[in-house]
């Protein structure tokens, strides 16, 4: 038959009748929805495995075939289990119909010719959707912030833009990083490309658990008994900044991103992360305005060599300003070939200045001139500020934070940042434990608290 087309609110509303389901104010925005793609970013208790069972069931007569997504069948159960139960309790399905197994994969069939089946893409990844060959008019996407990769939403929204079907997503977020915290930007835009919508469903949505909503009692107990990030994401279903962050909570763009222009008559400093192949060719174009330090530019690539990367800064407008380099020691490393420092002083002129700089003592100069309001970056300096993001700590399954070393990935411009800070100037208003880790043993309850001064 082919989907004939989502069911209005007022066709949604017959058979939430006919199941005694009546949205709470804070929980109709979603249902009430037109979107093609609906991510539902709910807080634990705010009802949105049923919210998302009930849309589904209330679509069964206009579907052929509906997926019910996790990272683990395991995501799948509970919305499986809602939308077996209502089909059954309208008459919809018997229970020959259904297979519902103590081991996954469950599915069922309905009394319309509707289909529900359950994916997990632990093992294959997008190719557990696209391996089917089918096209669902219905895919959601459960406890989607734990899906690994974005490779699994673009397979459901390239087969659900075939059948002008339905996706949706649902999950708490656990921080800003990653796919699942990018879509929620993307989709926050009223003219995002997708033509969707996010809608955030605190845990007082729920009237059934939290009868006085924002003010009952148990949600005035959580807010003064847990850490206030983990308030913040688990109860108010708003996004906060991953431990894991190296520059979590203190890098912050509406304050430290702001035009940056070039200014003539004002040396420009080069500060160089070469890196090595694979790994991107970084330059941070610098100025400094007083105590302030202005990245005014980056030089960002990848499979460049050091006479190509000098070529492109002598292309920029910057150029006749440059008056020093500054790089990490490592840039008198060989590489069977004259090494970063040779060759950029024989195409500059210009000696490269650098000191042995260790990783934290780096990082340490680089947060405070953030926390002090003096550093700044330019706009354009997306992939620096695309790093802010992505440099992190290791994390355990949780997304909790289990070693203070950082991973040496995504942190180019920012390492090349911190040389320019420690050369320009010093390290002398960084006092030993005025920035406390924030790493905890994993078995502390408040192992998830950022604890600075």
């Amino acid at each position: 038959m082919g989907m004939v087309g989502w069911p209005t609110l007022q066709q949604k509303q017959v058979i939430w009748r006919a199941l005694g389901y009546e949205p709470f104010p804070l929980q109709m925005p979603f249902h009430a929805s037109t979107a093609r793609v609906r991510q539902l970013v709910g807080a634990e208790g705010a009802g949105k495995s049923l919210m998302t069972a009930r849309e589904l069931v209330a679509a069964v007569p206009f579907c052929d075939l509906t997926y019910l997504v996790g990272q683990e069948f395991e995501n799948t159960r509970r919305e499986f289990e809602y939308i077996r139960d209502d089909l059954l309790a309208l008459g919809m399905t018997e229970p020959s119909m259904i297979s519902d197994p103590k081991n996954p994969p469950w599915g069922l069939a309905t009394l319309t010719g509707c289909r529900i089946v359950t994916i997990s893409v632990a093992k294959c990844g997008a190719a557990g959707i696209i391996a089917r060959g089918e096209e669902p008019d219905a895919i959601a996407l459960l406890e989607a912030g734990v899906i690994v990769g974005e490779s699994v939403f673009n397979a459901a929204w390239r087969r659900i833009s075939r059948s002008k079907g339905q996706l949706i997503l649902s999950g708490t977020l656990r921080d800003d990083f990653g796919w699942y915290a990018r879509l929620e930007e993307t989709l926050r835009e009223a003219d995002n490309p997708y033509g969707g919508q996010t809608f955030s469903v605190p845990a007082w949505a729920n009237l059934s658990v939290y009868p006085q909503g924002e003010s009952d009692p148990q949600i005035m107990l959580l807010k003064r008994t847990l850490p206030p990030d983990e308030y913040s994401r688990t109860v108010e279903a708003r996004t906060v900044s991953s431990l894991a962050a190296i520059f979590g909570g203190v890098f912050q763009p509406e304050v430290h991103v702001r035009p940056c222009p070039f200014q003539q008559g004002v040396p420009v400093t080069l500060a160089i992360d070469p890196g090595w192949f694979p790994s991107a060719y970084a330059v941070a174009v610098m100025q400094r305005h007083g105590d302030e330090a202005w990245q005014i530019d980056e030089v960002y690539e990848n499979m460049k060599t050091h006479e190509e990367v000098i070529e492109i800064c002598k292309g920029r407008e910057w150029w006749v300003a440059v008056r020093g380099l500054v790089g990490d020691v490592a840039m008198a490393q060989h590489q069977a070939d004259r090494s970063a420092r040779e060759v950029w002083q024989a195409k500059t002129g210009l000696p490269v200045r650098g000191r042995l700089l260790r990783v934290q003592e780096g990082i340490d100069r680089h947060r405070s001139m953030l926390q002090q309001r003096r550093l700044f970056h330019d706009p354009k300096c997306v992939n620096t500020i695309w790093e802010y993001r992505m440099y992190r700590r290791r994390v355990d399954r949780d997304g909790n934070p289990v070693s203070d070393t950082p991973l040496d990935t995504a942190n180019h411009c920012l390492k090349a940042i911190s040389y320019y800070l420690a050369d320009e100037f010093g390290l002398s208003d960084y006092q030993p434990g005025h920035y406390r880790r924030v790493y905890q043993p994993a078995d502390d309850p408040w192992a998830r608290t950022l604890l600075r001064r």
